[in-house]
C-alpha cells in the first residue's frame, strides 16, 4: 500500500470513529462483499463477481468519507466519480440497515482505496500546477 494509500485509510478510520462518538454509524467489516443497492441479485450468480465476493470488505459512512477527501456534499463527489474518473453510473454504495429502520450508505474500502483516492491526486496536482 502506497503512503497516500495509508494517509487517506487512516483519515477514514479517524472520521469513522469520531462518527461513531457522535452517535453515528460506524465502520462495518463483512466476511464477503455485498450486493449493492443497485445491483440485481442475479449479478451474485455472474462468475467474475463470486470470486469477488469470496473476500471480506470493510465499509465506511459516506460521512467519513465525504470528510476524508474534503468533499462538501455526495452530488460533488458523484460529478467527480462521473467526469473526472470517468466512472458512468451511480457510486458504489451499500445501504447498510440501522437498528432505527433507516438506512446508512456505506462505500466499500477498496473503492475509496482504488479509485477515489485519484480525487485527491487530481486535485493536488491541479493545485500544484495553478
Amino acid at each position: 500500500m502506497s503512503d497516500i494509500q495509508e494517509d487517506l485509510k487512516q483519515q477514514l478510520v479517524e472520521q469513522a470513529q469520531q462518527l461513531e462518538a457522535r452517535g453515528g454509524p460506524s465502520a462495518l467489516t463483512t466476511a464477503a462483499r455485498v450486493v449493492l443497492h443497485y445491483e440485481p441479485v442475479e449479478s451474485w450468480f455472474y462468475e467474475g463477481m463470486m470470486a469477488s465476493r469470496q473476500q471480506g470488505e470493510t465499509y465506511y459512512p459516506l460521512t467519513a468519507v465525504l470528510a476524508a477527501l474534503e468533499y462538501s456534499d455526495l452530488h460533488t463527489l458523484q460529478e467527480d466519480w462521473n467526469e473526472v474518473l470517468s466512472q458512468k453510473g451511480p457510486l458504489p454504495l451499500y445501504l447498510h440497515p440501522m437498528a432505527n429502520g433507516d438506512y446508512s450508505p456505506m462505500i466499500a474500502e477498496t473503492v475509496v482505496l482504488e479509485y477515489l483516492i485519484w480525487l485527491t491526486e487530481v486535485c493536488d496536482a491541479f493545485m500544484q500546477a495553478g
